[in-house]
């Protein structure tokens, strides 16, 4: 069922002294239900009120396209559900990172026979889960 706003809030009067180009970025980035309509990352670091932070020479781009989480858009949780659901998919995740480094390891074996199907996140802080 879709929420539906009792009224609605300019992002002017919710923030009147944010810079003009960060409320451009949110309007153009962020502020969209519909995930398909909003802007990626790489969309918003390439915003203008991001500039100071955005180095493409320094960034690393992952090669195999939008990283999936395992929770569909349409799902509803409580916060509580969604950080634990994610801490799971997380945890999985690095264990399939894991196996894929131990096979990687294994004699007669070259980077091109295995490809990453996961990425790391074993520069995460899980504190403790």
């Amino acid at each position: 069922e879709n929420v539906k706003a009792r009224s609605r809030v300019r992002l002017d009067e919710l923030c009147p002294n944010l810079p003009r180009d960060a409320k451009h970025m949110m309007k153009k980035c962020l502020f969209k239900l519909d995930p398909s309509e909003r802007g990626t990352a790489e969309t918003a670091l390439g915003h203008d009120y991001l500039a100071d932070f955005h180095d493409p020479e320094k960034e690393i781009l992952y090669p195999h396209g939008p990283i999936k989480i395992g929770i569909d858009d349409s799902t509803k949780l409580t916060a509580e559900e969604y950080r634990q659901q994610l801490y799971k998919n997380f945890s999985e995740k690095r264990a399939q990172s894991r196996q894929f480094r131990q096979e990687f390891k294994e004699p007669n074996r070259t980077a091109t026979e295995v490809v990453p199907s996961t990425v790391s996140y074993d520069s995460l802080d899980y504190q403790g889960h």
